[in-house]
């Protein structure tokens, strides 16, 4: 009957039996697996010992070998026990109840089918509901027929017998181990358990590594160290690192070495010789503090001017006293950095990780060592440098002394300062060796020159006036240049330089010195004259050998060649005079202080001196050598006319300089000899009174003194005789007075003077030297009341031979202008033509008498300029071409020549009528006055030519308003018009070049005469071509406007002193000309030095200074 579950006892039963066979049968498993996983395990075991008992592996194997063996007897065990025996209690994954009925089918044959179809007929029946009953009774009658058959039998434990051979035979063997050789169970079986413990392996020696502390310094080297001892020692030794095998030395019987360079990371190690091998070592690498690298930074003292400077990794450098020197440092595993500037340790901890800075002024030479540390290593590297410290040197100073014999009163010094950071002060010390005035002993005086401050390199100029000094005559003192530095570190430091000696020569030397610098003077323009005459001579030969040749030859070139060569030399000669003139003067002044009226004197015959060779003559030389060149034959004759017509000029211009310089030489010496008498009076009356009120003891002394002033006397009387021998030498002597006697009743009291001091009469001596320094005094105001009257006499015969010298000159212009409005009307072949001819001859013997009048004249009237005699000269030679055209019966030109000469002669009548007024003047001051107080005028001053220029623009209206009617007349006005305004052109050019303004001293009033030129040359190129337009009115206004633009820029200028016309001072007060050659020379080597790169350190800047400074000149 079916059970609630829709089971039958029957199945149930059948199903029971078959749970019992799949239980026995798991366990039979178990039973099988249990044999063999001893037997595997005794195997695994034996071939695991004996392994390693024969090799005797390392740890690594061993290890392995343990692993693989718990590894396979887990495997095993496992799968032939653990799972089966999991089967029989969980049958989840067993057996099948088919797989069980196979397996039953096969041990009992006859229930074969049957239990198989029973199961089959059962799953039947759960799939058919309509023959279910049918398939259930079927499978209870199959079940009771196998209710009899024991299922279990089917299982057979003993049939597990044959696998014990396989356990029995291992452990036969295991057995026979123990009892034969137990070490080779016990001791592979111990170092395979204790797998991680090195063993050695019983060698015939033994490694022992020598190093007892295996911890090597990152980046450094480690050597180990290894000792073989036993009873044979190898051949050779290895060590095995990361793979790599490397033979180690032998030091000594049994020790080796082997040395491990750069490490970086731990690493494992071993030794081996053939199959020995130690166990494995590990080498510690602990971390090494290391500098990576540093800055330094330079901060330089301030008075240095240098920038401060950063320099990397460098530790070594050259630095100036007192530089603050900043490191910086970057380091790597650093916990401390130490640095010892000798016995001084500066401890530095980091200021963030692994960066340490110090900060240190230096101011001497320094060796410092660099130590870094962590607190596991101390580096033993140890870095050294060394500063050198440049100390601030002291200033240099070298000065040279020019001499300069043409001027005793000025010193004149140039040198170079120099210091390696800058100059501070400069001063020129000074002080008396020998002095009557005893308050300028025994200390320094000091003046401060102009020094570029903080300049490392000047050169200076300086000269000293010695009578800003005080030096009187006879006095002496030493003196040198003392320089100081900036040096802001130890203060400022002083060098002097070698010192110079000066003795002011006596004033008698003086004299003498300037006697004889005029005597040389006076001869050397004797000699340019003479030199002159001599080259118009050869002039004149060469001319006349050029006129028959139609092609010059060699010889021709040569002689033109050699004239302009002497023509040059005359012109050296003439700039030497200059120089010679201007040292005449300066020793005049250097012995007696010229008066400003005589002194002003000397500057206008020193303008004479300049103007007497143009620019034009020199341009002149010039073109000749060009046209040599060329071998042009007609423009070298045109040339050579105009050389020989500035060559005669050159003559008489010398001539005039030597009368009118001999003129100045005597008036010099009236005022020294007027001068002396008014020093001696002084001296004279002081000693009367001394004497007058003196003792007894002082006698000797008084009559020394009076002694002295009697010598003084007797000397200046031999003045007076060359007064009157410079006065005998002037072509026209002076009226001097004689004075004889009253020299020498001068002198009579002063030896009656001495004869009473010698008698003790004391009072009568006072007596006579007060009657000597009276008259002295006497003398010296009627040498003064002499002087007056003659440059007043002189004054007025001059003004006199001026006047008819004008007169005469205007007839001749009136003459002239007639004549050539006469040759209007003629021509070549009208027999009037030839007594017009004569009368141009007349009117040039005429100009040839003013001309030598004039030339006369200006050697007694320094006022009168060059360019007048010149312009006179001119108008002989254009009449000379004149009338040389009027014998060819060339009118036309001839007529053109006669224009010149008429616009010459209209010049010199204009400007000599500007010298009678000034002349007028001049003696209306003197007598006025009653003596000499002339002032300083202005040829022809802006204001006169103002006057003049606007009388000329009323004209030009004038004419205007009239029309510009054609005709003789208009002409005529035209000319005279076109011809005096050609003079104020002129004139105006004469007063720039005299003012100085073209020499760029005022641009203003330079600009203002430029433009006004201009203008005054337009209006002169209208009226030559006849037209008076309104441009030509308008212009008026603005010749006007730029008169007075002028006048105010000339009145500013005398205002504020800025002119730079040649002054006495400019003229006489100048630098040597050896001084002028030294500073041209420095010049070019401060140029030279601008070349050199600037990024030039210091040190190869001084260098180069250094070097140009030693070169010879």
């Amino acid at each position: 009957m079916p059970s609630a579950n829709g089971l039958s006892d029957n199945y149930r039963f059948l199903l029971h039996k078959l749970d019992e066979f799949r239980r026995k049968y798991y366990k039979n498993l178990v039973l099988r697996g249990i044999i063999i996983l001893f037997s595997i395990s005794l195997i695994s075991f034996l071939v695991v010992i004996f392994s390693e008992f024969i090799g005797h592996f390392s740890i690594t194997v061993r290890t392995i070998l343990f692993y693989l063996y718990l590894l396979i007897n887990s495997a095993v065990l496992t799968y032939y026990v653990v799972i089966p025996l999991i089967k029989i209690y969980k049958p989840g994954n067993s057996l099948t109840y088919r797989q069980a009925s196979v397996m039953i089918g096969k041990f009992f044959p006859e229930v074969k089918d049957k239990l198989l179809n029973t199961l089959e007929l059962k799953e039947m029946a759960y799939q058919s509901t309509y023959s279910r009953t049918l398939i259930e009774a079927s499978i209870d009658q199959r079940i009771n027929e196998l209710k009899p058959v024991p299922f279990s039998f089917a299982i057979n434990f003993s049939e597990n017998r044959k696998y014990l051979k396989y356990l029995l035979i291992p452990l036969f063997i295991l057995t026979i181990l123990l009892f034969a050789t137990p070490k080779v169970v016990t001791e592979s079986t111990e170092r395979l358990v204790k797998h991680n413990t090195y063993y050695k392996k019983p060698v015939p020696f033994e490694f022992e590594l020598l190093n007892k502390n295996l911890n090597a310094v990152k980046n450094e080297e480690f050597t180990l160290r290894l000792k073989v001892s036993g009873k044979s020692v190898p051949a050779n030794v290895f060590i095995k690192i990361d793979n790599y095998e490397y033979l180690m030395k032998e030091k000594r019987n049994g020790v080796y070495e082997y040395t491990l360079k750069n490490i970086r990371n731990p690493l494992r190690f071993y030794f081996f010789s053939g199959n020995i091998k130690s166990e494995t070592f590990k080498l510690n690498v602990l971390p090494k503090p290391l500098l990576k690298g540093f800055t330094v930074s330079l901060n330089y003292p301030a008075y240095t001017g240098k920038k401060p400077e950063t320099i990397s990794n460098t530790g070594d450098f050259t630095i100036p006293e007192g530089t603050r020197v900043v490191w910086h440092f970057s380091t790597e595993d650093a916990e401390q950095l130490m640095i010892y500037f000798g016995d001084q340790l500066f401890r530095l901890s980091p200021e963030k990780r692994n960066t340490f800075s110090l900060s240190k002024t230096i101011k001497n030479n320094s060796s410092y060592l660099i130590k870094i540390s962590n607190n596991k290593v101390v580096s033993k590297d140890t870095i050294q440098y060394y500063i050198s410290v440049i100390p601030d040197a002291y200033p240099r100073i070298e000065v040279e002394q020019q001499i300069d014999s043409s001027n005793t009163k000025y010193l004149f010094f140039a040198g170079e300062a120099a210091d390696d950071y800058g100059l501070r002060k400069l001063y020129f010390v000074y002080h008396f060796l020998e002095s009557d005035d005893s308050s300028k002993l025994n200390k320094d005086f000091k003046i401060s020159v102009p020094v570029t401050l903080n300049s490392v390199y000047q050169n200076f100029y300086y000269a000293i006036n010695l009578d800003d000094l005080k030096i009187s005559h006879g006095e002496s003192f030493e003196y040198f240049f003392e320089v100081w530095d900036n040096d802001g570190v130890n203060g400022s430091k002083s060098t002097r330089s070698r010192k110079f000696f000066f003795a002011a020569p006596s004033e008698k030397q003086m004299q003498e010195m300037a006697e004889k610098s005029a005597e040389d003077l006076k001869k050397d323009i004797q000699n340019a004259a003479k030199k002159s005459q001599e080259i118009q001579k050869e002039l004149l030969e060469a001319q006349k050998k050029l006129i028959d040749k139609n092609k010059m030859d060699w010889d021709d070139k040569k002689r033109i060649q050699e004239l302009l060569n002497k023509q040059k030399d005359l012109i050296q000669q003439v700039e030497e005079m200059k120089e010679k003139y201007i040292e005449n003067v300066q020793k005049q002044d250097d012995y007696q202080e010229l008066s400003k009226e005589l002194l002003e004197k000397y500057r206008q015959l020193y303008e004479k001196f300049e103007e007497i060779m143009p620019e034009d003559i020199k341009k002149l030389y010039e073109e000749l050598e060009k046209l040599l060149e060329q071998n042009n034959k007609e423009g070298i004759q045109q040339e050579l006319d105009k050389l020989k017509k500035d060559q005669k000029s050159l003559e008489k211009e010398l001539d005039r300089m030597l009368e009118l310089f001999k003129k100045l030489e005597f008036e010099n010496k009236l005022d020294n000899i007027t001068q002396k008498l008014d020093e001696l009076s002084q001296k004279q009356e002081k000693l009367s009174e001394e004497t007058e009120k003196s003792k007894e003891k002082e006698k000797e002394s008084l009559e020394q003194k009076q002694e002295e002033l009697n010598k003084e006397f007797k000397d200046l009387q031999e003045e007076f005789n060359e007064l009157e021998k410079l006065n005998k030498n002037l072509e026209n002597p002076k009226d001097l007075e004689d004075t004889k006697d009253d020299r020498q009743e001068i002198q009579e009291e002063q030896e009656k003077s001495m004869e009473e001091m010698q008698d003790n009469n004391m009072k009568k001596a006072a007596q006579n030297q007060k009657n000597a320094s009276r008259k002295m005094k006497e003398l010296s105001e009627k040498m003064k009341s002499m002087k007056m009257e003659m440059e007043m006499k002189s004054l007025e015969i001059n003004y006199e031979k001026l006047r008819r010298i004008l007169e005469n000159l205007l007839h001749v212009s009136f003459e002239q202008e007639d004549l050539a409005n006469q040759f209007k009307s003629v021509n070549s072949y009208n027999p009037k033509y030839v007594e017009l001819t004569q009368k141009q001859k007349k009117l040039k013997d005429d100009m040839k008498l003013i001309e030598d009048s004039l030339f006369a004249l200006s050697k007694e009237l320094p006022m009168i300029e060059s360019f007048v005699n010149k312009e006179v000269e001119n108008v002989n030679y254009q009449m000379l071409k004149t009338i040389e055209l009027l014998a060819e019966r060339m009118i036309g030109d001839a007529r053109t020549r006669q224009g010149y000469a008429l616009t010459s002669i209209n010049n010199l009548a204009v400007m000599l009528s500007e010298l009678l007024k000034q002349m007028q003047e001049e003696m209306s001051n003197m007598k006025s006055s009653g003596k000499k107080s002339m002032k300083k005028k202005k040829k022809g001053g802006l204001p006169d030519l103002q006057k003049l220029q606007e009388e000329l623009s009323k004209q030009i209206q004038d004419l205007k308003q009239q029309g510009n009617k054609p005709g003789s007349q208009m002409s005529k006005q035209l000319a005279q018009m076109a011809a005096r305004q050609e003079m104020l052109r002129n004139a105006i050019r004469n007063l720039q070049k005299e003012m100085g303004a073209g020499d760029k001293a005022n641009d203003e009033l330079n600009k203002a005469l430029q433009e006004l030129q201009k203008l005054l040359e337009e209006n002169e190129k209208d009226l030559v071509e006849g037209k008076i337009t309104e441009r030509t009115l308008k212009r008026q206004q603005d010749i006007k406007v730029k008169f007075l633009e002028a006048e105010k820029a000339e009145k500013k200028q005398d205002e504020e002193e800025r002119r730079e016309s040649k002054t006495a001072n400019d003229i006489f007060n100048r630098k040597p000309p050896s001084l002028e050659e030294y500073l041209k020379n420095k010049q070019k080597e401060v140029e030279l030095l601008k070349s050199v790169p600037p990024d030039f350190s210091p040190f190869y800047k001084s260098k180069v200074k250094e070097y140009f400074r030693l070169l010879p000149n």
